[in-house]
Parts: structure tokens; C-alpha cells; sequence
């Protein structure tokens, strides 16, 4: 159905009254002497132009719906970008909040480890303290927070 790109649809439309008026006309003309002898011809040759024109005419029709199913899937793929894009800026936010959160708790526990620096350093041991916070450090990367 290449031809449909080139031809606009009312050459199709206008092709098929002309093959129906040529199968009429070509009853009526048989009955007339000298173009009778044409009449048989005109008719075959309108049939064939008709059968032509149906044709195309089925080819419109399916590719005015293959038209309207592609601007149905159009309009519902634009609502899912814009569903996407809302999704995405929804997502970038929390993803924003979890790391200031970690960075935060990330500051907290450096400054417990700062305030508790000068009496590790003179045992020069592991502090059950310190233990905590690198506990506590850990679940607040892993995302469970106390």
C-alpha cells in the first residue's frame, strides 16, 4: 500500500464512482449500435478499476486505524513520561534526604569519637565507646538508624 504516501485519499474515493458510472454506462451503452460493441470492455475494464479502487479504499480504512492506535499509544506514552519524570524528582528527593541524613550521622559520631580522642589516646586501648560508635556508624550506612 506504498501508493496511499503518494495519492491523497479522495483520488481512491474519486476512482471508485468512476468505475461504478463505467459499469453502468457500459449496460446502457451495449444497447447503443456502434459503441454497443465497446460496452462488454468499458464494463471489464470498470470492474477491474473498481475492484482496484475497493481495494485501496480497505487500505485507507485500516491505515486511518493504524493512525488512531498510534496516537492512542502517543498520548498514553506521554502520560507515562511525565508519571516517569514525577517518579524520578520524587526519588532524587529521598535519595537527598538519605545522604544528608548519613552525613549528619556521619558528624555526629565524628564528634564523639573527637570528644573521647584524648582518653583513648592515654590507654592507648579500645574503648567499649568506640566500639558503639563504629557500630552505630555502621547502621546508619547500612540504613537502619537507632
Amino acid at each position: 500500500m506504498w501508493i496511499l504516501n503518494f495519492l491523497p485519499d479522495f483520488a481512491f474515493h474519486l476512482l471508485l464512482v468512476i468505475g461504478i458510472l463505467g459499469i453502468v454506462a457500459g449496460f446502457f451503452l451495449s444497447n447503443i449500435p456502434f459503441i454497443g460493441t465497446n460496452g462488454k470492455l468499458i464494463q471489464i475494464v470498470s470492474i477491474l478499476i473498481t475492484v482496484l479502487a475497493v481495494w485501496y479504499e480497505g487500505g485507507i480504512a485500516k491505515d486511518q486505524e493504524y493512525k488512531k492506535q498510534i496516537a492512542e499509544l502517543q498520548l498514553k506514552v506521554a502520560k507515562a513520561e511525565t508519571e516517569s519524570a514525577n517518579a524520578n524528582t520524587k526519588l532524587a528527593e529521598e535519595v537527598l534526604k538519605h545522604q544528608q541524613a548519613i552525613q549528619q550521622l556521619t558528624a555526629v559520631n565524628k564528634q564523639r569519637l573527637n570528644n573521647q580522642a584524648a582518653e583513648l589516646n592515654k590507654s592507648c586501648s579500645v574503648n567499649d565507646n568506640v566500639i558503639n560508635i563504629l557500630n552505630d556508624a555502621a547502621k546508619a550506612r547500612s540504613g537502619s538508624t537507632k
